[in-house]
């Protein structure tokens, strides 16, 4: 008996946790359902919202309406470019000279006639001198005073140098000197100031100073080698050196003349001093001061003689 009450309530227990599992399933499944479709639903509604919110009517207007503007994004705007507007460029309305007074036309037709004279004379060569009448020289002086600047006249001068200094450069080669001095006295007639000048001037007096030395050499020489050093009837070669070496200082030839006579001094006053015969030793020793007063042979020399002399 008590087994068969075991068994009973057994039986009921069983029923009833089914009972209750499936009161729960049922509970979770409706809970779950909700939940869903209110998530949808409020997903549907944002949707909604949204496409509502960024949908712009658009209303087309009428001719008797007022104009409605239309909203427009992210379109470009066209701007329409200006053209420069053409500048025109007026030329600038010729001056026209002023007409030539009667003394003017004659003056120019002077001037035209003196200008052939002036090219005929430099043609021929009268330039500055002429026994038949006027010289190119004077003729384009001439135009020169009726005109000051005229540029034909002030060429014609510069022309008239031009062949002076190729009559010089012919003389400087012959060695004809005095002609270039000639030609050297016309170009100053010209111009005063001409640049060529002092180049002239200066090769002809180096010519001239090289010629004097030319003749000066030969004369020195023989006065050294007839031992007319410091004293002569005609001239010594002391005096004949120094003046070579006035013209140019740094003339080799005279340079060595007067070192020869120096040592030649040097030597006889040696000599006599071996020989006792002192007063020429002090000749001989004035002699080397007229030479060279800076000479070294001079204090081992008067050395010498006043230790001669003290003996």
């Amino acid at each position: 008996m008590a087994y068969n009450f075991f068994n009973k309530n057994k039986h009921s227990l069983y029923g009833t946790s089914i009972a209750n599992l499936l009161t729960i399933i049922g509970v979770s499944c409706v809970l779950v359902g909700g939940g869903l479709a209110t998530f949808f639903g409020f997903k549907s509604h944002n949707e909604t919202t949204t496409a509502t919110a960024i949908t712009v009517p658009v209303v087309e207007s009428k001719p008797s309406e007022a104009p409605i503007i239309k909203e427009k994004i992210n379109e470009p705007v066209v701007v329409a470019e200006e053209k420069p507007e053409p500048v025109v460029v007026t030329p600038p309305t010729p001056i026209e000279p002023p007409a030539l007074t009667e003394q003017q036309i004659q003056a120019k037709a002077k001037i035209a006639e003196l200008l052939a004279q002036c090219q005929e004379n430099l043609e021929a060569k009268r330039l500055t001198s002429s026994k038949i009448g006027k010289t190119a020289l004077s003729c384009y002086k001439e135009v020169l005073a009726l005109e000051a600047d005229n540029k034909d006249a002030l060429q014609g001068l510069k022309n008239i140098e031009t062949v002076y200094l190729g009559l010089a450069e012919k003389a400087f080669k012959k060695n004809k000197l005095d002609k270039v001095q000639g030609y050297i006295a016309s170009i100053e007639k010209i111009d005063p100031e001409s640049t060529i000048l002092a180049d002239l001037k200066q090769r002809v007096e180096t010519q001239q100073r090289d010629r004097k030395i030319a003749r000066l050499l030969p004369r020195c020489k023989r006065y050294l080698d007839n031992r007319s050093l410091t004293t002569g009837r005609r001239g010594t070669a002391l005096s004949c050196y120094q003046k070579v070496l006035e013209l140019d200082a740094e003339n080799e030839i005279a340079v060595a003349g007067l070192q020869k006579i120096e040592q030649l001094y040097i030597d006889w006053a040696k000599i006599e001093l071996d020989n006792k015969r002192l007063s020429k030793v002090k000749n001989y020793i004035a002699n080397i001061e007229k030479v060279n007063p800076q000479s070294t042979a001079l204090i081992e020399l008067k050395q010498i003689l006043a230790d001669t002399e003290a003996e």
